[in-house]
């Protein structure tokens, strides 16, 4: 009898242990992962890609295939970047990193002085007496 309850802890103990290593496997995993998608962030953050290709008036074709090809895994991202009125603002995120401040608002000016049917003049202003923005 002490001997059929050593080998039911045994067994209870062995599939103890086995549990703990797959627990320990998917969190290492679980780290790995992790690491992969902060380094992503980082090299995206630091990217200097080329924002030549932002251009506004660039063509329908052109747009949509950089948008195929950079927002493939994002189908709403994607169709966003296709809408002329957003694709320049969109490419010159994904083309230049947020470290690239100074290139970045350089683009983000070109997308302003292309687009067409967009007012120059004036500023938003938060008014707080009220739950609305107003332009001046």
């Amino acid at each position: 009898m002490i001997l059929k309850q050593r080998a039911k802890q045994s067994k209870k103990i062995a599939v103890m242990k086995k549990l703990h290593k797959a627990r320990k496997r998917a969190s290492s995993d679980e780290m790995n992962a992790l690491r992969m998608r902060m380094a992503k962030e980082i090299m995206d953050a630091d990217k200097k890609g080329d924002w030549k290709v932002c251009e506004p008036a660039t063509p329908e074709k052109g747009r949509n295939e950089y948008c195929n090809k950079n927002f493939a895994e994002d189908p709403n991202t994607a169709a966003t970047c296709k809408d002329a009125e957003w694709y320049c603002h969109i490419c010159c995120q994904k083309e230049l990193g947020e470290f690239r401040e100074g290139e970045r608002k350089k683009c983000f000016d070109m997308c302003e002085k292309g687009s067409k049917g967009r007012s120059n003049g004036g500023n938003w202003v938060w008014v707080p007496t009220g739950n609305h923005v107003t332009r001046r």
